[in-house]
């Protein structure tokens, strides 16, 4: 997580979109889908890396990975939502910088969007074996 998680963040849509917000109120997540407009061209065409910069550990795919260095870089976050205040959204945890391009802003749905036995990989959290 690096932090994101308590980073709050506003987001501003263009005025006519404002009403487009209309009952989104209520929901306590959102899905925000962003350009990283700064990923650099030499990362884009990388496909693997070595977690945190540590290569002592095995380098891991970056499509397996939250790492903002993608060959199509769309960030995807489920944010906490704090506020809306048309033409704005005040978010937690959105792992964007300022001034990324917003692309979509979906509700959180736990029915559709949560899936409570979905399984990682132990290198995910940290834990390494041989084969991993």
């Amino acid at each position: 997580m690096r932090g994101w998680e308590k980073v709050e963040s506003r987001i501003v849509l263009r005025p006519e979109l404002a009403p487009a917000l209309e009952g989104l109120a209520g929901h306590s997540r959102v899905i925000v889908v962003f350009w990283m407009h700064q990923v650099p061209d030499l990362a884009r065409r990388r496909v693997q890396h070595h977690l945190h910069g540590d290569e002592s550990l095995p380098a891991k795919g970056d499509l397996a990975t939250k790492s903002q260095n993608r060959p199509n870089p769309i960030g995807v976050s489920a944010v906490e939502l704090l506020k809306v205040e048309p033409p704005e959204l005040v978010v937690r945890g959105l792992d964007a910088i300022n001034g990324t391009p917003v692309l979509d802003i979906k509700p959180y749905i736990p029915d559709y969007d949560s899936f409570p036995d979905a399984a990682v990989p132990p290198w995910v959290y940290g834990r390494f074996s041989d084969g991993d």
